[in-house]
């Protein structure tokens, strides 16, 4: 038996734990007093293989806790949380903290005193959004472990059944700071091992959206590289502690949360394998029928009560009058004002209600089929091909702006169609289809006329814009509500 062999574990754990926060594989042989070759394969498996620390090829190891400490991030809330006074930990805390740390047994210190929690039951549909991240993998794990009441879901695994869930109580850090969606909780890694984390407020005039972008493509990069590194192997709160390992030293800023990085991020996606969840690079592979894998939205978002099946189905069901060929162009009119701002389209199509969905399993699948459709856009956009057309299309979203709007109005009065000018909605309807026609012209890449065509269907575009807005003008007058 050779000697590197005969060293015990014992052994090398106690050189490492005298060792600094970083170190080598040579430091350890160093001090164990050998060189030989098969040591160093041999310690270069079981670091890796230990979860105590980071490394990067051909870089020194980094003890965890070392590197979390005094780690400073933050949690954005949602409008729901700030109205019930409370913050959902679910998978927030997770990528920051020792993995036997549960989530809801963190605490979370407020001028040193620790925020007290409370227990509350909801749909498990909306529960899910704020733990999609534990990966689908450990979801079901946590609930059941999070309370007893949630031992039913061994059985049944629907969006209206309800678990039981511990959260904490920020009433009073949310009324003292005057929160509102925006702001966000800047948190410290007070204590990496036991989830000890310090809390503060941070108003949203002054989080840079500069500065969040900036921290949004560091992070992409590094998941990239933990993505190329290890492919499926981790699940997606270690891909995410080791993002933020690899992101160096911008990522140690708290410009932008875990949950506004996933709604943002063009490159990454979750992806389900089985029952593993991971993240992904979108579009990086194909299926069978060679269509992108990246193009379905992950198995780990099956608990909606809504429509979920394609992003035409969901808009037919939530009854909004935006169309394929118009959403194609609001994201390629964003592209040729040189934007990729999403939020802004998406206000655009749906104005400012921050949540249009049966539930929350549904918004995610909505968002991501449109944020898809922009990334596919927005990666192929041709704008040579694209200077003539593109004033036009943005007149004819002027037009599709105010349909959109006059929609709205008569949701919000909740209007009675039958007290509508049954005639004018019809035509107001074929203007739309003859629009329509016309955008899937503009939005082709094969379209590519000249000026004096295009001036022809400019006049045609035109006509059909005043007669709209004066067939808008003429119903919104005699608007009536069902009351």
């Amino acid at each position: 038996m050779s000697s590197h062999e005969n060293i015990s574990i014992s052994a090398i754990d106690q050189v490492l734990a005298e060792l600094p926060e970083t170190f080598t594989v040579s430091d350890i042989q160093k001090r164990l007093g050998s060189r030989a070759d098969g040591l160093a394969r041999r310690l270069e498996r079981l670091l890796d293989g230990d979860d105590r620390f980071f490394n990067a090829p051909g870089k020194p190891f980094h003890r965890r806790e070392a590197f979390f400490k005094n780690f400073r991030f933050a949690v954005t809330f949602d409008g729901w949380e700030l109205g019930q006074g409370f913050l959902i930990p679910g998978h927030r805390f997770s990528p920051v903290l020792h993995p036997e740390v549960f989530p809801s047994e963190t605490t979370l210190l407020d001028g040193g005193r620790p925020v007290p929690r409370r227990e509350i039951t909801l749909p498990l549909g909306q529960a899910f959004h704020y733990h999609m991240l534990l990966g689908s993998d450990n979801i079901f794990d946590f609930l059941l472990a999070e309370s007893p009441a949630n031992a039913a879901l061994r059985s049944g695994r629907t969006a209206d059944e309800q678990v039981t869930l511990t959260v904490f109580d920020l009433s009073e850090f949310y009324r003292r700071s005057s929160a509102c969606e925006g702001d966000a909780m800047i948190c410290t890694v007070n204590d990496y091992e036991k989830g000890v984390l310090d809390i503060a407020f941070q108003p949203g005039s002054e989080r840079s959206s500069s500065r969040r972008k900036a921290w949004e493509l560091v992070f992409d990069e590094a998941l990239t590289k933990v993505c190329e590194r290890f492919e499926d192997y981790l699940d997606i709160t270690e891909q995410l502690a080791w993002g933020l390992y690899y992101g160096g030293e911008v990522l140690r800023s708290p410009d932008c949360s875990i949950d506004e990085y996933i709604r943002l991020s063009a490159k990454m996606t979750i992806r389900a394998e089985g029952d593993h969840a991971v993240l992904a690079l979108r579009n990086e592979e194909k299926n069978q029928d060679g269509e992108t894998a990246g193009d379905d939205v992950s198995d780990i978002l099956t608990l909606s009560k809504g429509e979920t099946g394609s992003l035409q189905g969901i808009l037919k069901e939530l009854g909004n009058p935006v169309t394929l060929p118009e959403i194609d162009a609001y994201i390629l009119d964003e592209c040729f004002a040189r934007e990729s701002d999403f939020d802004a389209i998406f206000r655009r199509i749906f104005g400012s209600a921050e949540n249009i969905c049966a539930d929350e399993a549904q918004q995610v699948y909505l968002a991501t089929y449109l944020e898809e459709r922009f990334e596919e856009l927005h990666g192929n956009y041709n704008r040579a091909d694209d200077e003539l057309k593109a004033p036009l299309r943005s007149e004819i979203l002027e037009g599709i702006d105010a349909k959109l709007e006059f929609f709205r109005l008569l949701s919000d009065v909740d209007a009675d169609p039958e007290a509508l000018d049954h005639e004018a909605m019809h035509r107001l309807a074929e203007i739309d289809l003859r629009l329509d026609e016309m955008l899937k012209l503009l939005d082709s890449p094969r379209y590519t006329p000249d000026a004096p065509e295009l001036e022809k269907v400019a006049s045609m575009v035109d006509s059909r814009l005043d007669e709209q807005q004066e067939l808008i003008e003429k119903l919104s007058s005699k608007i009536k509500s069902r009351q």
